[in-house]
């Protein structure tokens, strides 16, 4: 196991983690539009994460959803319902940071929270079981 790739699967997950921090607190004190901008990134990094231990490059963020399903998910490294979590995440965050009308409510945070508590702890147990953290 490379050494540098390894540190950078680390930091991206302690990113995720940090976001998940971040979401909590926001999510705690109402600021529910940067609650959900939060819970998305700890799905994304957590996301990133798992990737990389795949030796996939990020590019673009705008890569990962579909390269999560194509390297992750069909190759059966983790459950379906998890790439449908990270896409449902990524129309709440796309909603939720531009859409003008779109309002986000205390029930879609919370959703979201708990969401992205799940796929946080689902890629961390994945990177662990392998030997990444």
């Amino acid at each position: 196991m490379d050494f540098e790739l390894k540190s950078r699967v680390k930091k991206s997950l302690s990113k995720a983690e940090n976001a998940l921090d971040e979401t909590r607190v926001l999510y705690s004190k109402g600021l529910l539009p940067g609650s959900i901008s939060r819970s998305y990134y700890a799905i994304f990094h957590s996301a990133a994460a798992v990737l990389m231990s795949q030796h996939m490059e990020i590019i673009k963020p705008s890569a990962v959803v579909p390269f999560f399903d194509r390297e992750v998910v069909k190759k059966g490294l983790i459950e379906t319902s998890f790439q449908r979590m990270f896409a449902n995440a990524y129309e709440c965050f796309q909603m939720s940071e531009y859409d003008i009308y779109s309002d986000v409510d205390q029930h879609g945070a919370n959703s979201m929270l708990d969401m992205s508590q799940a796929f946080y702890e689902r890629m961390e147990t994945y990177l662990r079981d392998k030997g990444w953290v």
